[in-house]
């Protein structure tokens, strides 16, 4: 029996607006939870930068804005930093 190939970016995008827990979206589309949490984790990491660079804002506030991933990961961007800054280290 020829397993059918499951197109996972399509699920991912799906559940992202589904507001379902992972585990729930696997069941009700009937694909595998575990190939799911795969595919997942290698999107992520085909989206991150290959390496950071360092932006100092010596003086700023210690407060900003916090973005986090799913996974736990969080960048946080003290009060004043500019848009585009922001914008090409989340792109």
């Amino acid at each position: 029996m020829k397993r059918e190939k499951v197109d996972y970016a399509y699920h991912l995008s799906c559940w992202e607006s589904s507001g379902l827990k992972k585990l729930a979206y696997c069941k009700l589309a009937g694909i595998s939870y575990q190939g799911f949490l795969y595919h997942q984790k290698r999107k992520l990491k085909e989206s991150l930068p290959d390496d950071f660079v360092k932006i100092d804002y010596s003086g700023v506030l210690n407060s900003g804005i916090e973005f986090h991933y799913p996974d736990g990961r969080f960048f946080v961007f003290p009060v004043g930093c500019p848009v585009a800054v922001i914008k090409s280290v989340l792109s």
